[in-house]
């Protein structure tokens, strides 16, 4: 049976170039959770194709200060989103809600050294050498395409061995843009609901 109830709370972060179009599958799980009656914030970033750390984390705080502290509260987060999230976890901004949390087709430096368009405030992982997903009070799990064009050399080593948050490999699958054929997500909505249900590659992708 799905755990979620309509006093679920969802916070959707999206990455970067992603100006929250009708046709990613971020857009329209934000739709459907919805739907259900659930309470979904999905903030928009500053200058996306530019994004600043400082002012993401800006955006980011004052969306958290809107989620009420009386339901449980999901994370779903994707690209330079994941980054986002970590670095206000890192930095205490997470909700008190909050009891699971993706990170779907997370970064790394290594990935992001060929965009200059990225504040390499990003890829500075100093404040984060002392998290630990262990320690933290809710549960914690990354998502990535074993296709993904930004997979690097250095995802095993952080999100594995530093952060210690288990790495979902999804066969054949990419970084779940809508290009990719990831206009809809069955699965991921299907996990949103319910964590007990796997998440796939969708079969067009």
């Amino acid at each position: 049976m799905p755990v979620h109830s309509p006093a679920a709370q969802y916070l959707v972060l999206h990455g970067f170039e992603n100006a929250q179009p009708a046709e990613h599958w971020q857009h329209q799980l934000v739709d459907r959770l919805r739907d259900t009656g659930a309470e979904v914030s999905y903030p928009a970033f500053p200058d996306p194709w530019h994004p600043k750390l400082d002012a993401w984390l800006e955006r980011f705080t004052d969306a958290a200060a809107e989620i009420s502290s009386d339901a449980p509260l999901t994370v779903i987060a994707h690209s330079l989103g994941t980054l986002t999230w970590l670095h206000a976890a890192a930095a205490g901004l997470a909700p008190q809600a909050t009891t699971r949390v993706l990170l779907v087709a997370p970064v790394t430096p290594l990935a992001l050294r060929p965009e200059p368009r990225i504040d390499a405030a990003f890829s500075e992982l100093a404040d984060l050498h002392s998290f630990d997903a262990r320690a933290l009070p809710y549960d914690t799990s990354a998502v990535l395409g074993t296709a993904d064009p930004y997979r690097s050399d250095d995802h095993e080593q952080i999100y594995l061995d530093q952060l210690h948050i288990p790495l979902l490999l999804v066969p054949q699958a990419g970084h779940f843009v809508i290009e990719e054929g990831y206009g809809s997500w069955p699965s991921l909505d299907a996990w949103a609901l319910d964590p007990g249900r796997s998440i796939r590659a969708n079969p067009a992708a």
